[in-house]
């Protein structure tokens, strides 16, 4: 059964039967704004009696009290919310409602864990699991136009409907490999990773042709990264639409001493920023008090291709002595990390370490086990 909220009391109401868990999808906008849009929140509440369809919500975000309703279900303690693939739901939710939920399962990361596939999207899933095969349909809709279709609704309530019967496949198989404890940890650490919001401490490292600039270079390209950032959040805007990639390495490149070299610069670039050319000048002239620490993304781009490499196939033989999918374990850019730090940081810090640390340090083979 499909219920189209519009406020607070109805929502309040349909809210008061989730008693366990509930699943959990939203609709944005983020085309033209550096924050995404909330457009639509869908929440699929199990039957109360067994064998009967859930019940889905379309929450209507546009109303007045549903971010506070909504709010208060999220940071409930006692309820799970089933969700598949939510990095950009949590942002959505983070920056419109300013909250997210306390206790999450992803679909798609249990999937990965359980050897299914690697970034299985959400038709793909209910497919493998349940043998259903959904259309594509709604993807690219206008989902903030009012009144929505019937085919926009439809579309939105199958996004959570069968979450519900995929979680009661899922949970089983990962309890049954021992690997719940595992899954729960890292589902802690990416709603800690949501919550935070933390910017990139050096964006110049993930720019393809930074390894190509030299250290002054580097140092003007991060200064220009960092403004663009702050500049985009501000002011609402992609950051693309602040400063394009290619011209934030071109000024990079060239160093200009003036806002005229600057200009000549631009000049050669379609629809470059002119009208801001003072304010590029200025940051492009103006250390930044990190940049004695700043990393050279020439050392990164030449990595012990082989050691790489070596390490790569290490963590493919214990992800398949798990039975995980690839890159589930240990990502490349995870595992450079490592090289580059020596550290056991971030996703690498929890369980991950003590199955990967005896080979990466060559201490041992790698063998198959579980987390019990």
């Amino acid at each position: 059964m499909m219920q189209w909220i519009e406020g607070e009391a109805p929502l309040r109401e349909a809210l008061a039967g989730i008693t366990d868990h509930y699943t959990l999808d939203t609709e944005f906008m983020r085309e033209r704004t550096f924050w995404p849009q909330l457009a639509l929140v869908q929440i699929g509440i199990p039957a109360a009696v067994e064998g009967e369809p859930p019940l889905v919500l379309l929450v209507d975000p546009l109303q007045s009290g549903v971010h506070e309703t909504l709010r208060s279900l999220f940071e409930r303690d006692d309820l799970l919310a089933v969700v598949h693939s939510p990095s950009e739901d949590w942002v959505a939710l983070r920056e419109n409602i300013g909250a997210i939920p306390r206790h999450t399962f992803d679909t798609q990361q249990a999937a990965a864990m359980l050897g299914m596939g690697g970034g299985m999207s959400y038709l793909k899933l209910i497919e493998t699991t349940l043998g259903v095969a959904l259309e594509k349909g709604e993807q690219r809709s206008d989902w903030l136009r009012r009144p929505l279709t019937d085919s926009q609704k439809i579309y939105a309530a199958a996004d959570v409907s069968y979450l519900l019967d995929a979680y009661a496949v899922l949970a089983p198989q990962l309890a049954a490999k021992g690997y719940t404890d595992w899954f729960a940890e890292d589902m802690a650490y990416a709603l800690e990773q949501a919550r935070a919001d933390r910017l990139e401490t050096w964006p110049h490292l993930s720019l393809r042709g930074s390894g190509l600039l030299n250290i002054p270079q580097q140092q003007v390209l991060h200064r220009l990264l960092t403004w663009r950032e702050q500049r985009a959040r501000q002011n609402n805007l992609p950051r693309t639409w602040v400063l394009a990639n290619d011209a934030a390495l071109e000024l990079a490149r060239a160093q200009p001493q003036s806002e005229a070299d600057l200009r000549r610069v631009l000049e050669k670039m379609p629809k470059a920023p002119l009208k801001i050319a003072g304010i590029l000048q200025s940051v492009v002239s103006k250390p930044l008090p990190d940049e004695a620490d700043l990393p050279d993304a020439r050392l990164y781009e030449q990595r012990d291709k082989q050691r790489l490499k070596d390490l790569q196939v290490a963590v493919k033989q214990v992800s398949d002595a798990h039975g995980f999918s690839d890159s589930f374990l240990a990502s490349r850019r995870w595992i450079e990390s490592w090289m580059d730090t020596g550290e056991w940081l971030g996703l690498l810090a929890g369980w991950r370490r003590s199955v990967l640390e005896p080979v990466f340090t060559g201490a041992a083979t790698p063998v198959a086990g579980s987390d019990s």
